[in-house]
């Protein structure tokens, strides 16, 4: 099964250019604090309040984050999935993702 993941916050144009395909494919679902990208998650949310802006039966089996010049909201680093972060370097399948995507067992 190829895993799922929440990748944020990230702009558009990020989304465009690294995560189309994923996100297309219903492998991510990207976020930032405004919901421009996917789903949004600001600094006064919850994991409850993103989970609840997932598609229906979607769950993520990771997160991941691009430094530097992300502010990521404090409440995800203690949500119920993996965290990773990582900058952008390209891979083989020209996006990211794959250098800090990692899957994650559910708790």
């Amino acid at each position: 099964m190829t895993p799922r993941y929440l990748f944020g916050p990230v702009d558009q144009p990020f989304v465009e250019r690294h995560l189309r395909a994923d996100v297309r494919a219903g492998r991510c679902v990207a976020f930032d604090h405004l919901g421009m990208t996917g789903v949004q998650a600001g600094p006064l949310d919850s994991w409850d309040h993103l989970a609840f802006q997932f598609p229906p039966g979607w769950q993520p089996d990771s997160w991941c984050c691009t430094w530097p010049n992300q502010v990521v909201p404090s409440w995800l680093w203690s949500a119920p999935i993996r965290s990773s972060a990582g900058r952008p370097t390209g891979t083989s399948t020209g996006t990211p993702t794959a250098c800090c995507c990692r899957r994650a067992k559910w708790s």
